[in-house]
């Protein structure tokens, strides 16, 4: 995610629900599987971001 984002932290708020939902889902838990679901849904969220901007 910090690559992805470089630390901005709107790029980084984007990620951030889905990650944290995935988490409870999930007793805690990330798989590479998960995070890649992850990544893909914040990609998602930052790209509808910048359309909004």
């Amino acid at each position: 995610m910090v690559k992805e984002t470089h630390g901005w932290a709107k790029h980084v708020h984007s990620y951030a629900k889905d990650a944290s939902d995935y988490l409870k889902e999930n007793a805690g838990i990330i798989t590479p599987d998960g995070l890649a679901k992850v990544m893909e849904l914040g990609r998602q969220d930052a790209s509808s971001n910048i359309d909004n901007d």
